[in-house]
């Protein structure tokens, strides 16, 4: 009789006042409950369908899938879904009608103790929360970020990696040790990078790119802090078929404290070398030029340049000949030293010093000059086999040596020697 008399007062009540109160009399609310409240809870370990429970809690030890209802018949209505496997097996939350959760198809929860909300619209369903309860396990990241109040951390507190994933694949991940790898790649045996980019077979030749916008110089800068004996910073290019040790290009710079030998040895000292076959330095640019410079007093001096449009070569000087463009120009300026140009070395036969001009034309020849500071010159040369001009020096072939100065001396300086002439070959009694 008790409980047709409490089904008789909610009667009218809700008929009433649209408003139900349990443990009052007084409802504020369309319901109004003093007291606690229960919803149906099922624990599950394979696949099933949500169905009327309210929470559902998946404690498998392999991954299964929960289907929710029909959204479009069932406005409102909401479930609470947490994964409680021992051994974070994976719960994949599907829907039917081709219906989304939050705009996907399906939802995973991939973690122990991870739970989630849904609720539905009318059409499909949506998230209205996620967590990851527990101080172990640390609190649920949310999209759109969190309002924190100091310094946060994500990722893992187990000795387990943390990847990253878009579009269903992994696209990045820390490993337990601190590595860094961006794509799926793998960590080298011998050394693992500390930062690895693998854009694995790709149509972009951009792997790493650095921008920036600053009114100075903007690096990328390598520095390593040992100050050992071997010490180095370098940035190595390596081919398809190379490796730590053989083809790659190298450039880098010793440490401070570095006791090396060799060419690349001492401290400070900085190096591009390459161990591959031909190495190629250059510049790309039509008709632009190479230089080389040195430092003298904080000031960049250059030193050597060759010409973009002709190829041409200057040492010590910028500047050819306007009219005639020195295919090498060696320039010393005011040099207390008398060695402009030295050639030297150890050969069991004749060491040549060698200037030929290939052409046979009819005014064709290879001449080596010697000029005063007025232009006056003297000249050693020879004729090519096709010359055909005038005067006294005018046969093909002919060898010349003459002067365009004033007096011309030719002698001998050692004391007791002779100055030797001789014609129709080398043998002793040719001599003239």
């Amino acid at each position: 009789m008790k409980h047709l008399n409490l089904f008789a007062l909610l009667f009218v009540s809700a008929s009433t006042f649209a408003q139900v109160g349990v443990g009052t009399t007084s409802p504020n609310s369309t319901l109004d409950v003093r007291g606690s409240l229960s919803t149906n809870y099922r624990a599950f370990t394979a696949n099933t369908s949500a169905g009327t429970d309210n929470n559902l809690v998946f404690t498998g030890t392999s991954a299964a899938t929960l289907t929710l209802p029909d959204a479009t018949t069932i406005t409102g209505r909401s479930y609470w879904i947490k994964n409680n496997s021992s051994n974070s097996s994976t719960l994949t939350i599907a829907t039917t009608s081709s219906q989304t959760i939050d705009g996907v198809s399906t939802w995973s929860l991939t973690e122990r103790y991870k739970a989630i909300k849904v609720v539905s619209n009318g059409t499909n369903w949506d998230v209205t929360t996620e967590s990851l309860p527990g101080s172990s396990a640390g609190s649920a990241w949310v999209y759109g970020g969190n309002n924190v109040a100091s310094l946060q951390a994500i990722g893992t507190t187990s000795n387990y990696d943390f990847p990253i994933y878009a579009n269903n694949s992994e696209r990045m991940r820390v490993t337990s040790n601190g590595n860094v790898r961006v794509g799926t790649g793998s960590f080298s045996g011998v050394a693992p990078e500390k930062l690895l980019v693998d854009a694995g077979t790709t149509t972009s030749y951009n792997v790493i790119s650095g921008k920036g916008s600053i009114n100075s110089y903007l690096q990328l800068n390598i520095q390593n802090n040992s100050s050992g004996t071997a010490a180095s910073a370098d940035v190595v290019a390596t081919a398809n078929n190379g490796s730590e040790s053989n083809n790659f290009v190298n450039m880098g710079i010793n440490g401070g404290g570095n006791t090396s030998t060799g060419v690349l040895g001492g401290a400070n000292t900085a190096y591009l070398y390459a161990t591959g076959n031909d190495f190629s330095i250059g510049n790309g640019t039509n008709n632009a030029e190479l230089k080389f410079f040195t430092t003298v007093s904080s000031t960049y001096t250059e030193r050597m340049r060759i010409d973009g449009p002709t190829g041409n070569v200057a040492i010590g000087s910028t500047t050819f000949d306007g009219s005639n463009p020195e295919k090498l120009l060696v320039n010393a300026g005011s040099t207390s030293s008398t060695n402009l140009i030295a050639g030297t070395g150890s050969n069991n036969a004749v060491l040549i010093n060698s200037i030929r001009n290939t052409s046979s034309g009819t005014s064709a020849g290879a001449d080596s000059r010697v000029l005063n500071d007025n232009n006056s010159f003297v000249t050693m040369g020879i004729n090519s086999s096709g010359y055909s001009g005038s005067g006294v020096y005018s046969g093909a072939g002919d060898g010349v040596l003459y002067s365009s100065a004033n007096d011309f001396v030719i002698g001998n300086t050692v004391s007791n020697r002779n100055l030797r002439f001789f014609t129709g070959g080398t043998a002793t009694t040719n001599e003239r």
